[in-house]
């Protein structure tokens, strides 16, 4: 089992250009997190589950890119990963193949926990 938590700031992904947005954020969490008047707080949720990815895998952003991770949501909101490319290799170098996410955000920050097991 892996266990990764990160935790931001929100103010960070306020006011920010199209170009910043999808350096980081696919188009899918652009839209998801758009759709939101605290659109920043989405933002920011959704970048602490990256970090917190990461963490997990033992591995920095030099060897996953964050738009190799992206954070999808069910109908009920409940938050899920889909990785693509260096990060879906990693994971299938593992034992484990199993991630769980749980995301929380106010006002002023964001945290995420990753459970790979």
């Amino acid at each position: 089992m892996r266990v990764g938590t990160d935790i931001v700031e929100v103010e960070r992904f306020a006011n920010k250009n199209k170009t910043f947005y999808q350096k980081i954020f696919t188009e899918k969490e652009i839209l998801y997190s758009k759709k939101y008047k605290s659109y920043a707080e989405r933002f920011a949720g959704i970048f602490c589950t990256k970090e917190a990815i990461m963490k997990a895998l033992s591995v920095g952003i030099y060897e996953i890119n964050p738009l190799n991770i992206e954070v999808l949501h069910l109908k009920t909101g409940k938050a899920f990963v889909n990785l693509t490319g260096n990060a879906e290799k990693i994971l299938a170098k593992l034992s484990e193949s199993n991630i769980e996410i749980s995301i929380s955000h106010i006002k002023s920050v964001a945290t995420a926990v990753v459970i790979i097991y």
